[in-house]
């Protein structure tokens, strides 16, 4: 017994010492490259466009299993101005290979560097995005019954890998150009990098983004997770900040229970008070608002909690701070399809002269109005809107001057049902008076 014991042994030992040397020699031998054009033509027929790699195409089995791809192209539609629809300057993925006998997934590195994508839109509406995996959509009748049957339970369900750990994720110096040429809008966003850490399933994962967009800095940043053996089960945390031009930065912090299925969340989100004008200034565009007071807009913030699902939303100790004024607020939104919405708005000062448009001259109104053509079939104005919207809300305002008029203590309830809207009751002072009314 020791005999068969002492040579099954020494037999297991050259097996893995044969198989290691295998996975050591083999890469050697064996062109890798030999497999491309394969590989170029499936890609090729799957999405319809040219598929080309053009650089290195390197495979290694031990002791890491990697492999490295340079130079891909991804060709673009006809009728566009880009010869690429995406381009990739390199692509390196390094794993352990004995870890994946037990499911275990250990990636060493995973890093894209240089990725290109060019997004264009023709004067005809068409997008260059179009059009592609066209023919894995078109399946046939006996496929689709196939995927209509019901599936069988699986007590073994849900990600196909028991562990995960990722050492260096990142993707770098990735570009986006969007151009639409009906319009001439062009928009880019450069310098785009990723990176996470400390990947896994049972721990939260560290991510920080950055990037240029139209030449001004965006940065993204925060972490998420633990996301679990099961993808979209159980509760995911988040802490989120965004930062946008150095003018403009936010947080969310919060949690999404079961996203997969549920969707139900429950965030709290704060933006820092930021300057309107300033950030329209630091992309270089017109303020699209010509106020009386040209000083407003200056200073806006907004804090509150949101709690929902894809069916009803509410929003709770929401503050919303403008200028001078600050408005704290509550509300919930539910059946979208046709809206019931209900909401308490109080606001403690407003001077709303100064948000309206500048007055201008008699004559030059006149000239304007006149200047505009008289249409000779009136369009129709569609209230289906308004008729299916249910409205319950209550606005208290402390002070507010609108048209030289000063008013203080505004109160007023509003209620709205099959396009019928009711204000009542409505109270006001004014003038050393008292109003109330419906």
């Amino acid at each position: 017994m020791g005999n068969v014991i002492k040579w099954a042994s020494i037999g297991l030992g050259a097996l893995v010492i044969l198989i290691v040397a295998a996975l050591l020699i083999i890469p050697m031998f064996l062109d890798a490259r030999t497999f491309l054009p394969g590989i170029e033509k499936r890609v090729s027929e799957a999405t319809g466009r040219p598929f080309e790699i053009n650089g290195d195409f390197k495979l290694s089995l031990f002791p890491n299993t990697g492999l490295r791809l340079s130079d891909l192209r991804l060709g673009n539609a006809e009728g566009f101005q880009e010869k690429d629809f995406v381009s990739v300057k390199s692509v390196e993925i390094r794993l352990k290979l004995l870890p994946l006998i037990s499911r275990d997934v250990q990636i060493k590195r995973f890093i894209i560097e240089s990725p290109r994508i060019y997004l264009e839109k023709a004067k005809n509406g068409r997008g260059n995005w179009e059009g592609m995996f066209a023919s894995e959509t078109e399946e046939s009748a006996d496929t689709q019954k196939e995927k209509e049957k019901p599936e069988k339970e699986d007590s073994d369900s849900g990600l196909p890998i028991k562990k995960l750990a990722v050492g260096d994720f990142s993707i770098k110096d990735g570009l986006i150009q969007w151009f639409d040429h009906n319009s001439g809008n062009r928009q880019e966003v450069k310098n785009l990098t990723i990176k996470l850490k400390d990947v896994s399933l049972d721990e939260a994962i560290e991510f920080t983004l950055s990037a240029e967009y139209n030449d001004q800095p965006v940065s993204l940043k925060g972490r998420f997770g633990p996301v679990g053996e099961e993808p979209g089960q159980g509760t995911l945390p988040l802490d989120l900040s965004f930062k946008l031009s150095d003018t403009f930065e936010a947080g969310i912090k919060g949690s999404v229970e079961e996203p997969g299925s549920k969707q139900f969340f429950n965030l709290s989100v704060d933006i820092v008070p930021f300057s309107l004008r300033k950030l329209f200034a630091a992309f270089d565009r017109d303020f699209p608002v010509e106020t009386a007071d040209a000083k407003v807009l200056e200073r806006l913030s907004f804090r509150a909690q949101l709690e929902g699902d894809p069916e009803a939303v509410t929003i709770k100790n929401g503050i919303l701070v403008l200028d001078d004024s600050e408005l704290v607020f509550s509300g919930r939104a539910r059946d979208f399809s046709k809206p019931d919405v209900a909401f308490k708005l109080s606001l403690d000062q407003i001077d709303l002269d100064k948000y309206l448009p500048p007055a201008v001259e008699k004559k030059e109104a006149e000239a304007k109005k006149e200047e505009k053509p008289l249409s000779s079939k009136k369009e129709e104005t569609n209230y289906e809107p308004l008729r299916k919207l249910v409205l319950d809300g209550t606005i208290k305002v402390g002070k507010l001057k609108v048209k030289n008029a000063s008013m203080q203590n505004v109160s007023l309830k509003v209620r709205g049902r099959n396009g019928l809207f009711k204000l009542d009751p409505i109270s006001l002072e004014l003038y050393q008076g008292k109003s109330n009314g419906r």
